[in-house]
């Protein structure tokens, strides 16, 4: 199966799942195409069509519950229930039982191709050593994501670049298409959720409890 193939098996199956955009659908092929980043971003469900081929003796690792679609943007920061500020792997949409060593070999072939791309400086043979040091350090505490509170270190540094957008961040804001105005039945359901009054959702039309 090629990739186009692939592409047009997988993305009317997604359609059935949720609703796509398709202005945004479009975008997300330009990026493809101009970026090989975005690229290995946007076809996941291709990556693991082809992972048990090229990588036969990784593919049968120990499975886990892994993130799936691991790459070096798959990273951010949020609020836990303390409201202390945590950073650690945000994305987990496509989290499905797969061999370890699956996010791993993902991580680091998206580190080669940010590298290529002159996006990183790191060496790669750096990068994935410190890939594998930090998944073991991570295994050995449990898995816990990183509580930037206590590396105070690097809390000014982090939140200074989290806070600095690139230059054409609202340039591409403005280019989004216009958002339609929301039902009537949405917005008195959130109006009922500020003022504390409820909502039947079960009726035809929103009715207070």
């Amino acid at each position: 199966m090629s990739i186009q193939s692939a592409t047009r098996s997988y993305e009317p199956w997604m359609r059935k799942c949720t609703t796509l955009v398709d202005s945004d659908l479009r975008a997300k092929h330009e990026q493809m195409k101009k970026d090989p980043r975005y690229f290995m971003r946007g076809t996941f469900y291709r990556w693991i069509q082809l992972w048990p081929e090229v990588c036969p003796e990784l593919s049968r690792a120990p499975k886990v519950l892994a993130s799936g679609d691991l790459h070096v943007d798959s990273f951010g920061t949020w609020r836990d229930f303390e409201g202390r500020m945590c950073w650690g792997i945000d994305d987990f949409d496509e989290a499905y039982p797969l061999p370890y060593t699956n996010d791993l070999v993902r991580l680091a072939v998206s580190v080669k191709l940010v590298r290529d791309c002159q996006q990183l400086n790191i060496k790669l043979k750096s990068a994935c050593e410190a890939i594998l040091e930090g998944y073991m350090d991570c295994l050995k505490r449990g898995g816990h994501p990183i509580v930037l509170a206590e590396h105070e270190e690097n809390l000014e540094r982090l939140g200074m670049e989290a806070i600095d957008p690139p230059r054409d961040f609202w340039k591409k804001l403005q280019t989004l298409p216009t958002v339609i105005t929301p039902s009537t039945k949405y917005v008195t359901f959130i109006n009922g959720r500020r003022t504390g009054r409820g909502v039947r959702e079960n009726s035809s039309s929103p009715t207070w409890a």
